[in-house]
């Protein structure tokens, strides 16, 4: 499954993962003591996350 994760600069990075675990991920970037999460393949500072959602195949360009 394919996600977007949008960045507080404007950016958005297409990730690829075998499963959406929303609840984990909202967790990690919840989460005080971490620094950094991994989404997908990449890792990210959680303060740039501002939003990870599935991406919708058909507004795909």
């Amino acid at each position: 499954m394919k996600l977007v994760v949008y960045l507080n600069n404007g950016k958005e990075n297409v990730v690829t993962v075998v499963q959406y675990d929303k609840e984990k991920i909202n967790e990690d970037l919840n989460n005080q003591q971490l620094t950094t999460v991994i989404i997908g393949d990449m890792i990210f500072s959680r303060h740039s996350v501002v939003m990870v959602a599935p991406q919708n195949e058909t507004s795909i360009q």
